[in-house]
Parts: structure tokens; sequence; C-alpha cells
């Protein structure tokens, strides 16, 4: 099991915010959901990244997320049983 972690990437003269999401098997960067709250703005970076993984489906859970104390998102596939 692989923890996906999230931040936010502030704008720069050259590009708009974004969200980075990254675990040791990849990383995905997208542009900032402003149609969505902080939360779930980190939760759509780490499904687009379960979704480039492949890591889709029933088999592998539910996606869980928390906020830790640098600001930064952490989300765990958790199975129910």
């Amino acid at each position: 099991m692989q923890a996906i972690q999230t931040k936010y990437i502030a704008p720069t003269n050259r590009r708009g915010s974004r969200i980075k999401a990254w675990c040791v098997a990849g990383s995905k960067t997208i542009s900032y959901p402003y149609g969505l709250n902080t939360e779930l703005a980190h939760y759509d970076a780490a499904q687009q990244l379960l979704v480039q993984l492949g890591w889709t489906g029933v088999n592998y859970g539910t996606l869980e997320q928390g906020c830790l104390p640098n600001g930064d998102y952490c989300h765990v596939l958790v199975k129910r049983t």
C-alpha cells in the first residue's frame, strides 16, 4: 500500500495554480480546479493519479484523505470488510 500525498503549488509568471499528487509509483500535476473547495481539489488530484496508475475498481477500496501539519494532504485506499 502506498500513500498519495498532494500539495498546492502557487502560481508563477508563466503558470497558474496547480496541485501535485505523488507516491512512489508516480506523480501527476493538475491545474487548480477553482470550482471545488480545497479538500475536494486535493481529492480530485489524488483521484486522477489513481486513474493514471490504474488503481481503480472495487478491489482497491475507497479513497480517504487527511491533512498533514504542513498543509499537504495524504490519501490512502481503504478496504471495508
